[in-house]
């Protein structure tokens, strides 16, 4: 099954995908809260029903951004498939090799964050409040809502959209990425108009864009090789609940001997095993 766009219609398209998605979180209007049965105004982005409106705008959108690809004509040489379920594996949602998506690419995921791992089980005090600290319904969006939306629209959407348009694969593994970091820049601007200074918010605005750019560079890398979004989603969950490790407290740290060799003997593994453990024959792709 081929989607047959072109490279400028897939640019455009994929353009508009997370300039969608942050207007999708923030075109709540008092009629369209009122149709939720939802408050029109909140006070932070963590309350209760500014939480559950986002959800709400994440499913909608990933809805719209699946179906935005029948925009296109696409063909088809299997005649013997449904095109329904065709058009189902072309975006990732397979049966076939589902065990090895969900066990694989998180265990070598595992493998890159050892160190950062280790650390947090010494420091499980801390870990305990992180976790217990979030409500239930922040716990749905970042570790189930979050990961499956832009899972789904920036790697099951973008990155077929871009290689069946006649984009290299590789090209499109580094590149498509930073329009996956792009849809994390409205945080900066948010916290800008909320009174944080300027220079922080570019600074994190930088430091978010880049390390979320670099995690869809390997998450779309895990999509291209596996051809199941399971491969992603998994992962990416278990990459919110972690977060960025924080390396600067690991040398200072009261286990650091075993934490460091931890990160270095995880990323050893990281390296070995992601090509094996991503062996498209592993998952029939």
């Amino acid at each position: 099954m081929k989607i047959e766009a072109t490279k400028l219609q897939s640019i455009v398209h994929g353009t508009f995908l997370p300039l969608g998605f942050v207007f999708s979180l923030y075109i709540w209007t008092k009629r369209i809260s009122k149709f939720f049965n939802l408050p029109s105004r909140t006070t932070s982005i963590t309350e209760k029903n500014t939480v559950i409106k986002r959800i709400i705008s994440c499913v909608l959108f990933t809805t719209l951004s699946i179906l935005s690809l029948l925009l296109y004509p696409i063909t088809t040489e299997d005649y013997s498939t449904a095109r329904s379920v065709q058009f189902f594996r072309l975006v990732g949602f397979r049966l076939r090799g589902i065990l090895p998506s969900l066990f694989l690419p998180l265990t070598v995921t595992i493998f890159l964050f050892l160190g950062p791992l280790l650390m947090m089980i010494y420091d499980q005090r801390e870990t305990k409040q992180y976790w217990y600290g979030m409500t239930n319904v922040i716990k749905l969006r970042n570790f189930v809502f979050a990961p499956i939306s832009e899972e789904i629209v920036f790697r099951s959407v973008l990155v077929p959209l871009l290689i069946h348009s006649g984009f290299k694969p590789s090209h499109v593994i580094i590149f498509s990425p930073f329009l996956f970091g792009l849809a994390h820049v409205h945080h900066s601007i948010r916290d800008y108009l909320h009174g944080t200074g300027l220079i922080e918010c570019l600074v994190a605005m930088v430091f978010k864009t880049a390390y979320t750019s670099i995690f869809g560079i390997y998450s779309s890398f895990l999509f291209y090789r596996t051809g199941n979004v399971l491969s992603c989603i998994v992962p990416h969950s278990f990459c919110n609940f972690v977060g960025f490790p924080d390396f600067g407290a690991m040398p200072h740290h009261e286990h650091r001997t075993k934490i460091i060799s931890a990160l270095f003997i995880g990323l050893f593994l990281f390296v070995a095993l992601i090509k094996p453990m991503t062996n498209p024959i592993l998952y029939s792709n």
